[in-house]
């Protein structure tokens, strides 16, 4: 594909201080990345729909080896896109590709352990987050199945982070492909199409036997949800994010609940609050399941 140049909106930087995240000291001696406001190409017709245009040489933060910058993406208009906006954006990092690797790579920008904004530490090539020490893969393995971009390396985080492709032609423009949502390591969820997701229990392993769930950001959907096998012919689906800090809830099914592994909330299968701190339910999606088939209603 051939990506012409285009006008690009240029966004102004802004900072935070670590000081501000941290009840005490921080996590990794890593700063959070500046906030570079970006939007999306949201014209059905162009050739870069659903993609982010960035000038790594308006960005000195980029522009640099080891540097880095969190996209901000402006609120698009509601309706049905192949595609979704990360509500906390998008850290967007500066590699040395010497290895063989990615030299640019777009990973989630806020920690799945308690949503603090990650930074880059080039020293260590891991994205870190500078509050409670969670760390992360920079990039890929290509010698290595599983040693993918976004990996998990370090708790408290138990959560992988979600990776863009980023396409770099040599014209010193790079695009965020919104539409290559990658999880390391987890088979994702198909995409919505027509307000449903559907699949197979054989197309998503992790449900095919009772107490099996996963966890997944759709394209088009703009939310993370968990879908769990809570008996031999139930399969729910709940908005994964915590109410109370957003954390990414997980199934315990001896339990017949959801739980929190931050900071102790409990949801009922329907994501009624069964214990705090959590403020308010979790969004529930009605699924339905014929025994072979699952078929998740988003609208």
């Amino acid at each position: 594909m051939t990506i012409a140049r285009r006008s690009l909106l240029k966004g102004g930087l802004a900072t935070v201080g670590c000081a501000s995240l941290c009840s005490s000291s921080c996590g990794n001696d890593v700063s959070p990345a500046p906030i570079a406001d970006v939007m999306v190409d949201d014209n059905e017709s162009s050739p870069t729909y659903g993609m982010i245009a960035v000038i790594p040489a308006m960005y000195p933060q980029l522009a640099k080896l080891g540097g880095a910058i969190s996209l901000r993406i402006a609120a698009l208009p509601p309706r049905t896109r192949p595609f979704s906006v990360p509500a906390k954006g998008i850290l967007l990092l500066h590699r040395d590709p010497t290895d063989g690797s990615e030299e640019y790579v777009a990973v989630r920008s806020d920690c799945p352990h308690q949503g603090c904004p990650l930074g880059y530490s080039y020293k260590d090539d891991l994205v870190e987050c500078p509050c409670h020490g969670s760390r992360f893969r920079a990039s890929g393995d290509p010698s290595s199945a599983t040693a993918c971009a976004g990996l998990v390396v370090h708790p408290p985080a138990k959560d992988n982070l979600t990776v863009w492709n980023v396409v770099d032609q040599g014209t010193g423009i790079l695009y965020v492909d919104l539409n290559t949502v990658q999880s390391c390591g987890v088979t994702g969820l198909p995409a919505v199409v027509n307000g449903t997701i559907t699949f197979t229990t054989s197309e998503v392993p992790a449900i095919a036997n009772v107490g099996g769930s996963v966890v997944s950001t759709p394209m088009g959907l703009g939310d993370t949800i968990i879908v769990a096998r809570t008996d031999t012919a139930t399969i729910v689906t709940l908005s994964a994010v915590c109410t109370h800090q957003g954390c990414t809830v997980m199934l315990d099914e001896p339990n017949m609940r959801m739980d929190c592994p931050c900071h102790g909330s409990e949801y009922s299968f329907d994501g009624t609050v069964l214990a705090g701190p959590a403020p308010s339910p979790l969004k529930s999606y009605p699924t339905t399941f014929d025994g072979t088939t699952v078929t998740i209603n988003v609208t």
